[in-house]
């Protein structure tokens, strides 16, 4: 059980880094490229 909540633990860590990496990313493009609106 404590095995499977850390797995659990770990899915939801590596999703957040890669959620935070992805919107660093889109805001790098933001700042490069200006909105078009």
């Amino acid at each position: 059980m404590l095995r499977y909540y850390y797995k659990l633990m770990c899915i939801e860590y590596i999703s957040a880094k890669a959620k935070q990496s992805t919107a660093y990313l889109i805001n790098k493009k933001a700042q490069v490229m200006p909105a078009p609106f």
